[in-house]
């Protein structure tokens, strides 16, 4: 009995570990636990700095900004693009409707008034809307004239300011769309007798004018026409007849007036050098 209790005792001994292997083991699943901590917190003070740091918040602002800017300049180009087409749309619309005026040569009638040849000047507005504030003035006489802008600048508008020598303006005129009519202030004639004599003596009637007036359209320009035309009386037999010609000069509508007056100035010139002595 005795050796059986000793055995049992021996065997319950042997299955029991070492003090010194269990410690070990307990300082390991510390050391493994201190470890996770510690990475742990290394991800969260990771974490923390990505998020909250200033200067990363400051990147991530500038970026952010950066694609604003980006897309405000796409849709701002944008803007443009179509701001320039519809400038160029509405010039178009502008340039296709915008009344235009022009002169169309001179009416002659000598069956008006018993001896007595009269004139006038017909205008035609070919453009889809009417004229507005429209201005003229109409000068006529024997010398071939210089450029009527001229006499225009200096006239008073109101005829009742003007003295009974200086040619009158009519302001306010209005010419609609398609419209034809004879100009105001345009008409003159001279005695049948005058315009025999003038025949005989080739002696030409000239009758010039400008024409100022704007169309319907908001931030245009004025626009002008000038018109000259020299009326010439000539024999037929014995019958005396009258035709009419276009001046060399002051045929012209708003930019093209420039480059006609420029060339009135050249030819002025030198129609005025004085010639060489032989």
């Amino acid at each position: 009995m005795e050796c059986s209790d000793k055995s049992n005792h021996a065997e319950k001994k042997t299955e029991e570990p070492p003090v010194s292997q269990t410690n070990d083991s307990i300082g390991e699943s510390k050391n493994s636990q201190k470890e996770s901590k510690r990475k742990f917190w290394s991800v969260v003070k990771a974490a923390s700095y990505y998020c909250f740091s200033p200067f990363r918040y400051m990147d991530s602002v500038g970026f952010f900004t950066a694609v604003l800017c980006f897309v405000a300049w796409l849709q701002w180009q944008t803007f443009e693009k179509t701001d320039r087409t519809l400038r160029d749309t509405l010039d178009s619309t502008n340039i296709t409707n915008r009344p235009f005026v022009f002169a169309k040569g001179v009416t002659i009638d000598p069956n008006i008034v018993r001896g007595y040849w009269t004139f006038a000047i017909p205008i035609e507005n070919s453009g889809n809307t009417p004229t507005r504030e429209m201005d003229s003035l109409t000068i006529s006489g024997l010398v071939a004239p210089s450029d009527p802008e001229e006499v225009f600048v200096r006239t008073p508008k109101s005829a009742y300011d003007a003295p009974g020598t200086i040619p009158q303006r009519w302001p306010g005129s209005l010419l609609g769309p398609k419209a034809q009519a004879h100009l105001l202030g345009s008409q003159t004639g001279m005695p049948a007798i005058t315009i025999s004599k003038m025949a005989d003596d080739r002696q030409n009637y000239y009758i010039s004018g400008v024409i100022h007036y704007r169309d319907a359209f908001v931030g245009t320009p004025e626009h002008i026409t000038k018109f000259c035309y020299a009326v010439i009386p000539f024999k037929e037999g014995t019958e005396t007849r009258v035709n009419y010609d276009r001046c060399l000069y002051w045929n012209c509508a708003d930019e093209d007036c420039k480059t006609d007056r420029e060339r009135w100035d050249h030819d002025l010139k030198i129609a005025n050098m004085p010639k060489k002595s032989q």
